[in-house]
């Protein structure tokens, strides 16, 4: 989780910093970090509906065990995704150039 927090903390870190990055570089790499960011959202929102029931519910990954074994996988997706999106990041960063004013 501290993996997927780092990644989207240094989206907001890039934004407020005024980091521009090339343009040409931009293109690929933003269409690349929205796939990564919509897939970590999906992940987690499906951690999320597994305990929609009550994290006590009969479904919840603390009693089912196919219900934790899903949720574990996503857990395990959305962190991998996370550290391709920082490594996008980091690309993003040695890449940026000065904003005009």
């Amino acid at each position: 989780m501290r993996v997927i927090l780092s990644a989207v903390a240094g989206l907001a870190l890039m934004g407020s910093a005024g980091i521009h990055p090339d343009p040409g570089a931009t293109a690929a790499a933003a269409v690349r970090v929205q796939t990564r960011l919509r897939s970590i959202a999906q992940d987690i929102a499906a951690i999320f509906e597994s305990a929609s029931g009550g994290i006590d519910g009969p479904k919840s990954p603390l009693n089912d065990p196919i219900s934790l074994k899903e949720a574990r996988a996503r857990l395990d997706s959305a962190t991998r995704t996370a550290r391709d999106l920082a490594t996008d990041l980091s690309d993003l960063e040695q890449t940026e150039r000065p904003r005009d004013h």
